[in-house]
């Protein structure tokens, strides 16, 4: 094992660098140790960068720094592990390595670049080796190429699936609310159906079918007369919802009556006789007969279809409503479509937004904005009469809702409030459906709007 060492001192300052290459001569990928050795004055520093992947054709694998300081004199030893790759007389080409005097002055160090000698590891005398042939491509059989194109082709058939699956569900988002304007009031509907079901002998009918249909028409009645999912509830839950919406005791009674015995029909195996058949038509038709309006115009203006589209203007013509309905009908349409509770415009500029439900965020948007919001347009999912009485203390010009309660369009007319409504409730019930909205129920102890908007806010704040 031979050692190469050189030495350098600087004419400026007494920097000395030294290296040494062990062993300098080699076989191909052997690691070398490489190490070079600064001397210079204690009162300066020096400057060593990141240690290097590679020193010119050497490859370095490990790295190391060690310093030792006397009083005048400062030694830096760079140890370094290097291996090539390549046959021949190749030289280390040192690393950058820098000296800042006591002045702030920066020296570059000149490290010498040693030499090293690189051999195979054939034997001298021997024939050098040869070069390695390239990889050999085997053929493949037939069945692995079928199997490829048939992945390819599978592969491109469930993305043109995706894509179309991808496509109808953004044409279904994109496409508009149909409407289609009924025609015949729920009641209308309902003595309809029960006179089909009528019977002159209830001796020799099929139960079943029987209280089936005549669940199915009350709940139907119900859900279109009240606004209430009557169709998609059980019965316990469907009687709550009648009493809410029902002043009338003697006809929840009946609903709850009329129901249990359809139930205990359909689930129970329950056969009934002749006179429980009759008495059970009998009081669906006096369900129905107690609860139909009396006034039948007002009835046809504020019907709970989700299609009714009940609107108002003060002093418009047939162009300006048809106008206000076809704002109307975008707007709650973009509400729906960007999954939001409340939108606040004026002029096509948007003032407040809200994803939250409940009467809190129009609250907050009253607060903030004030007078700004005189002349806006409101578009909300529910208003009830706490939300018009918002309205009118705000000065909106306009409301658009998807569901509205008659009272509410009552206020919101009173007040001069144009105003637009998909659905038309009775009134609006709590979240779980047992009782009118708590917000409703302060709403009806303030008959001015301003006394109620300060009550709201006594009662956020405690």
């Amino acid at each position: 094992i031979l050692s190469i060492s050189a030495t350098w001192v600087s004419a400026d300052i007494d920097v000395r660098a030294s290296v040494d290459v062990k062993p300098s001569i080699c076989t191909l990928g052997e690691p070398l140790r490489y190490i070079i050795r600064i001397n210079a004055p204690a009162d300066g520093e020096i400057i060593i960068g990141a240690p290097p992947l590679k020193l010119g054709k050497f490859h370095v694998r490990d790295y190391n720094v060690h310093l030792r300081r006397t009083k005048l004199r400062q030694y830096v030893t760079i140890k370094f592990i290097i291996a090539v790759y390549e046959l021949g007389q190749l030289s280390v080409p040192p690393p950058r390595i820098q000296y800042r005097d006591i002045t702030g002055r920066t020296h570059r160090v000149d490290i010498p670049t040693a030499s090293v000698s690189v051999r195979g590891v054939v034997p001298p005398g021997r024939a050098q080796l040869r070069d390695v042939k390239p990889p050999l491509m085997l053929p493949l059989p037939w069945w692995v190429y079928a199997g490829i194109m048939s992945g390819i082709i599978g592969l491109i058939l469930v993305c043109i699936l995706i894509a179309g699956f991808a496509r109808e569900l953004w044409r279904r988002k994109r496409t508009p609310m149909s409407i289609s304007i009924s025609r015949t009031l729920p009641h209308e509907e309902a003595f309809a159906s029960l006179d089909a079901l009528k019977r002159d002998n209830w001796r020799d009918i099929d139960h079943e079918a029987f209280f089936a249909n005549l669940s199915h028409t009350i709940r139907h009645y119900l859900a279109r007369r009240f606004g209430i999912p009557a169709l998609e509830t059980t019965t316990s839950a469907t009687v709550r919802y009648t009493m809410c919406v029902v002043p009338d005791g003697n006809s929840s009674t009946l609903v709850r009556d009329l129901l249990r015995v359809c139930d205990l029909v359909k689930f129970a195996r329950y056969q009934p006789d002749e006179d429980t058949c009759k008495r059970a038509w009998e009081e669906a038709w006096s369900v129905v007969k107690q609860t139909a309006p009396h006034d039948m115009t007002r009835m046809r203006e504020s019907s709970v279809e989700l299609d009714a589209n009940v609107s108002w203007m003060p002093s418009a013509d047939d162009s300006a409503m048809e106008r206000l309905r076809s704002i109307a009908k975008r707007e709650t349409q973009a509400l729906l479509d960007d999954k939001l509770s409340l939108r606040v415009m004026r002029n096509d500029a948007v003032l407040f937004e809200s994803e939250h439900g409940g009467i809190k965020p129009l609250l907050d948007c009253v607060q903030s904005l004030g007078e700004q919001l005189h002349g806006a347009t409101v578009v909300d999912k529910v208003i009830g009469t706490a939300a018009a009485k918002l309205c009118i203390v705000a000065g909106v010009k306009r409301v658009f809702a998807i569901t509205a309660s008659e009272p509410a369009l009552a206020i919101l007319r009173h007040a001069g409030i144009a105003y637009f409504a998909q659905m038309v409730v009775p009134r609006i019930l709590n979240r779980a459906g047992t009782d009118l909205c708590p917000f409703e129920k302060l709403s009806a102890q303030y008959e001015e709007p301003v006394k109620f908007y300060e009550a709201l806010i006594a009662h956020f704040s405690e």
